[in-house]
């Protein structure tokens, strides 16, 4: 026979609520980093680490080139910010989605051509690629606009 006091059920109550609570709170933490990782579109670092060509723009959406092949531009955006998708389209072209903004990244030269801006003017301009896959709206509200005719640009 143990001299020694067992812990009441009380405590041991206590401890497992502790446990659950942590376990709750890690949990949120992680869905919030994520989220957070998620909907931070890469645009300023496409621009640090890219080179912008005016003349490639279309219908205003920025353009940028890079010496490296699509799949090496893609790794290297979605290493520095998770995109909510990710599509490839049969000419190689490779397209980034994200809660702003659409990312596409074209073989370009031997290269790639990268072009980036919201994403209601992106998924306009390029709806023949990304009409099948994606909605029309950013997913999530995006940047917390109305939608409809007059929603506004850049």
């Amino acid at each position: 026979m143990s001299t020694a006091a067992s812990p009441t059920w009380s405590s041991k109550k206590k401890i497992i609520w502790f446990v659950v609570l942590l376990t709750v709170a890690g949990g949120l933490i992680a869905a919030c980093a994520i989220a957070t990782s998620a909907n931070n579109a890469p645009d300023s670092w496409i621009r640090n680490n890219y080179t912008r060509d005016v003349s490639l723009d279309e219908d205003d959406i920025d353009a940028f080139t890079s010496t490296a092949v699509p799949t090496t531009v893609a790794a290297a955006i979605s290493g520095q910010s998770k995109p909510v998708d990710t599509k490839t389209a049969s000419d190689g072209s490779i397209w980034l989605q994200y809660s702003d903004d659409i990312v596409a990244i074209f073989p370009y030269n031997g290269g790639s051509k990268i072009m980036i801006d919201e994403y209601e003017r992106v998924h306009r301009h390029y709806y023949g690629y990304v009409g099948g896959w994606w909605v029309s709206s950013p997913p999530g509200g995006g940047w917390g606009r109305g939608g409809g005719s007059g929603g506004g640009g850049k």
